[in-house]
């Protein structure tokens, strides 16, 4: 049998990184992966993590980490400066460490016979003129960071005519792919397009640009080191496709959202630019040839981000911001759990209006809400098991408890629960402060306000008429800076008697600490920044209590830690998750929905139950 082949890559936590790390995992390579992001935690077999910085590689780096035969070395990472959205660094010192360690990597890859080394580059150090570009066209990098691209490659030239390790540079062009962190033109056209909107496009259009599908650059790095290939090639797609062209193939890929491409009156700067690439001397050398068109590769693409096949590895966010920014303590007079320090209030403003519905849609936080938010059959079903479940028992309890039918939804997302009753004969508004959550619920016919709580209140406290008989915090009041200021402002907007439905994360309970002694893993129900305090059934009981409010009623839901228990690791495959989910939603549609109530509240008694549902009557305004 063959020896494995083993392939050490940086920058695999990347878009292209990311998906040679993917590629070369299925093709059998044993992956090295080194990455200078923290708590890095593979799931596959095949892949070694190692701590790399570009910007501080010892001077055996590659000997002191005790490898065995590395085949070839794959360089994708590059520090980025402060002038891109998603950089860190200062841009003087991030092309000075780019070009130092780069040079470090390449030197020690020689000294250890490294069989092949591919340096990534790209097409952008040509200038952007209308007409071909060829290998041999001179580079003329427009800032510091493509000067380190090309000095990069100068480096590789530099030791390919030192020894007998063969070196290339590919030049890529505007690659794409899953795995994006910047907003280049296509994930934004995308984007517009899996949400329903607009494509806007400027002049006329007819700018063209030569789009580059990320699995075709890993499938030229293999081509490159089986043939052991020295020198610089381009590498791209098929060829040039005009802004209106890419618009049109997404819509045509993406079906029935309701999305159309208009036209901005704003000028192109680039307006008619027809830029060429050559490819002629991949295709001479090594027999490369894209193929994937943008149709095939938006579809891949899209693929990918709506069934999110399994990890190859996840970040362990919470061991490094426990470790490193923050602590739980426990509330010594109500019991429940809270950060340490609390993220402040700019923080979490922006992480709401920017971020949160962004790492929803990429799966990183509230499931419920991505499979909402992502469309077509997936949004369906959800919304179906939702209004069976979560939202008929919301609407039962207000019946049964004679609760009254003015309600007030605080973070109200987009908008499902207050639409359910809105239909089932109550009277529901909301207010949310996400921009893309807002759109969708408005977009159904609701009234949902954008304004801060503080104004909203202030504009309606002082009229009886306008108080409500139910205000609902449902998957909130973990997420505040105050709670007890929320708590009271709940209170402000409340008729006398009137009720607040609260639903939390049932956090440090009895079971999920069980769950997670079982498996062995850090508590991954905290999640920073978004959620702050940690209620579960007897915090959450003392906390109302402590506002002036009688518990009138309480119950669990379906204990998803007993998948755990059973050994089906949801927390880090998201497979496993969805097939979890998927298995609980049998269970709970297969119940009538009363006999469901009945054991979530005996659940609930018990302290047991993913989330805590707890309704508390106003007896003290």
């Amino acid at each position: 049998m063959s020896k494995l082949k083993t392939v050490l890559i940086t920058g695999a936590t990347g878009l292209i990184g990311g998906d040679i790390l993917r590629y070369f995992r299925s093709i059998n390579w044993k992956v090295i992966m080194a990455t200078s992001t923290k708590n890095v935690v593979s799931m596959d077999k095949g892949i070694r993590i190692i701590p790399f910085n570009l910007s501080d590689i010892a001077d055996n780096f590659l000997f002191d980490a005790n490898f065995e035969q590395i085949d070839a070395v794959i360089h994708a990472a590059a520090l980025i400066s402060k002038g891109h959205k998603w950089g860190h660094h200062n841009e003087r010192q991030a092309f000075l460490d780019n070009i130092a360690g780069t040079f470090k990597l390449i030197e020690q890859s020689v000294k250890c016979k490294v069989k092949q080394f591919i340096y990534i580059s790209g097409t952008n150090i040509y200038e952007q003129l209308d007409q071909e570009m060829l290998e041999t066209s001179t580079p003329k990098p427009a800032n510091y960071y493509l000067l380190s691209k090309w000095f990069g490659e100068e480096i590789a030239n530099f030791f390919e005519r030192q020894d007998s390790t063969k070196l290339c540079n590919l030049r890529i062009s505007a690659p794409y792919g899953p795995g994006y962190r910047n907003k280049s033109v296509i994930p934004i056209l995308v984007e517009r397009a899996l949400n329903g909107e607009n494509l806007e496009l400027w002049g006329t259009g007819s700018r063209e640009q030569v789009f580059t599908y990320v699995r075709d650059i890993s499938r030229a790095c293999k081509m490159v080191i089986e043939k052991e290939i020295s020198g610089t090639f381009n590498i791209t797609g098929p060829g040039p496709v005009s802004m209106f062209d890419l618009a049109t193939t997404i819509l045509q890929v993406i079906k029935n959202t309701g999305s159309k491409i208009i036209f901005k009156e704003k000028q192109d700067p680039n307006e008619g630019m027809r830029r060429r690439i050559s490819i002629e001397a991949a295709k001479t050398v090594f027999n490369y040839m894209p193929l994937f068109d943008v149709s095939a590769g938006i579809a891949d693409m899209i693929s990918i981000i709506i069934e999110k096949p399994q990890p190859l590895y996840y970040i362990d966010h919470i061991c490094d911001a426990i470790e490193n920014e923050y602590k739980i303590v426990q509330n010594p007079v109500y019991g429940y759990q809270s950060l340490d320090p609390i993220p402040s209030e700019d923080e979490i403003r922006d992480y709401y209006k920017k971020e949160y519905y962004d790492l929803i849609q990429k799966g990183g936080r509230f499931p419920e809400s991505r499979r909402l938010m992502c469309g077509g059959q997936i949004a369906d079903r959800e919304s179906e098991w939702l209004n069976a479940t979560l939202h008929a028992d919301v609407s039962a309890i207000l019946n049964d408890l004679h609760c009254g039918i003015n309600i007030f939804d605080i973070g109200c997302g987009t908008g499902e629960l207050i639409y359910y009753l809105s239909e089932n004969g109550f009277n529901p508004i909301g207010i949310e402060p996400s921009a893309d959550a807002i759109r969708i619920a408005r977009s159904r016919g609701l009234v949902v306000y954008d304004v801060p709580l503080e104004e909203f209140i202030s504009n309606r406290q002082n009229v009886r008429e306008n108080l409500f008989d139910v205000v609902l915090l449902m998957n909130v009041l973990e997420h505040v800076r105050k709670p007890f200021e929320l708590i009271n402002q709940v209170k402000a907007l409340l008729a006398p008697g009137g009720f607040v439905f609260v639903r939390v994360p049932n956090d440090f309970s009895e079971l999920q600490l069980a769950a997670q002694k079982k498996m062995n893993k850090k508590p991954w129900w905290i999640t920073i920044p978004d959620h702050i305090y940690y209620f579960n059934f007897d915090s959450l009981f003392a906390f109302l209590k402590g506002a002036g409010f009688e518990i009138v009623y309480s119950q669990g839901d379906f204990p998803m830690e007993l998948f755990l228990m059973m050994g089906k690791d949801y927390v880090n495959n998201p497979t496993v998750g969805n097939s979890c989910h998927q298995e609980r939603i049998l269970f709970e549609m297969a119940l009538p929905g009363e006999m469901r109530r009945r054991i979530y509240q005996s659940l609930g008694a018990q302290g047991i139950g993913r989330t805590c549902l707890v309704v508390g009557k106003l007896i003290n305004k």
